[in-house]
């Protein structure tokens, strides 16, 4: 009989735990880290905890907590640092809410017509065939207004011949009220020839306009090569203009980067990390891309690598943050970071903000790398 009760009990404690589990929020952010767009002000989501920093110095400025809620976090074109969950968005300074209608959604980020985009379910990457479905709402909007545009397969020439295996994920938001799409589709059939190669994946980028839901495809949108396949989507970036598109590929043998003009279709800058790299110790080799951004002038992009050392049972990191010009492809510095899940929040002509697992936050100059300042986020 006392076994009985034990087990009745633990039993009511897994179905608590359950229920409570239940009640969490999912809202997540594609992004982890934003920057307003005069530059000021950063906002990074770790969690429950949402955070406002001074982009001059580094100081926390506000910081606002949910219980049982994962957020994301936006800025807005008025320089507004908004946390977003699925029944509510607050303003992190002023505190002031507003309702929200989506929930378990991912976020994009907010545009220039105060209009709220994300997609649907958690981030896409892990499955593949997912038909991709964009929210449209305003904060500010006290309807029940919202808008669901859906992305259809039939006007995407790069996954068109096969719609079983093909990956989309949303790029940037626009300044011209459109959303840029990377979408990519693979290969339908095995070749007859054992000896000919599979034919390559295609990928490309398209936009959806906000407003009516319009698909209109980018001059970048037939492209291939050999090396990369779309078993796992890309790192990608965009200008606010969307004329320039970049994409990392990372899960392939060689770790590649390419950046094309959208409106020429011309491929404009391209890196290939699959050189081994002579160390102290034991050579070591890029094992994974980890966030590429466009300077706001256009004219560098900035990629996080993580370098391993080469072999089994190895396990030594060298992360570090390569500057390249755009135009050229010439390497203008490399410096090494710390280690840890790196994002890019904003790259400029002298200084960079990287977001490290959502738990610290660091600007450093970008010539030498030199810290100019760095900021942990406190721990709940």
């Amino acid at each position: 009989m006392k076994n009985l009760v034990n087990l009745l009990a633990v039993l009511s404690i897994l179905v608590v735990i359950s229920a409570a589990c239940l009640n969490i929020d999912r809202t997540e952010s594609q992004f982890p880290a934003c920057v307003t767009p005069d530059g000021r002000k950063i906002g990074i989501g770790n969690k429950a905890d949402t955070f406002a920093i001074n982009a001059n110095d580094g100081q926390i400025i506000k910081k606002i907590s949910a219980d049982k809620k994962q957020g994301a976090v936006v800025c807005s074109a008025n320089n507004e640092i908004l946390a977003v969950y699925s029944d509510e968005i607050i303003n992190i300074e002023t505190g002031e809410t507003y309702p929200r209608r989506i929930a378990g959604s991912t976020l994009i980020g907010i545009n220039s017509n105060n209009t709220l985009v994300g997609y649907n379910g958690r981030k896409i990457g892990k499955k593949r065939g997912a038909e991709l479905e964009v929210f449209v709402e305003k904060p500010t909007d006290k309807t029940d207004v919202l808008r669901l545009l859906k992305l259809p397969l039939e006007k995407l020439d790069a996954v068109k011949l096969n719609k079983k295996s093909y990956l989309t994920l949303p790029v940037k938001l626009l300044n011209n009220n459109n959303l840029l799409v990377f979408a990519g589709g693979k290969p339908r059939t095995i070749p007859a020839d054992e000896n000919h190669d599979f034919d390559p994946d295609i990928w490309g980028f398209y936009k959806i306009n906000l407003e009516n839901g319009e698909i209109s495809g980018t001059k970048a949108i037939d492209k291939f090569d050999n090396a990369v396949n779309l078993f796992n989507l890309p790192i990608t970036d965009a200008t606010a203009n969307g004329k320039i598109a970049a994409a990392a590929f990372s899960k392939t043998d060689a770790k590649l980067v390419v950046a094309f003009n959208t409106e020429t279709g011309g491929e404009i800058f391209r890196k290939s990390f699959d050189e081994t790299r002579k160390s102290e110790m034991n050579p070591l080799r890029v094992t994974k891309l980890r966030s590429i951004a466009i300077s706001k002038d256009r004219t560098k992009i900035a990629i996080a690598a993580l370098w391993s050392e080469s072999g089994k049972g190895r396990n030594r990191k060298a992360p570090s943050v390569a500057i390249y010009d755009l135009n050229t492809s010439e390497l203008i510095s490399e410096f090494a970071i710390e280690d840890g899940e790196a994002f890019i929040a904003s790259l400029d002509n002298s200084e960079i903000v990287i977001a490290l697992d959502g738990k610290t936050v660091v600007q450093l100059n970008t010539q030498d790398g030199k810290e100019i300042w760095k900021t942990q986020l406190p721990k709940r």
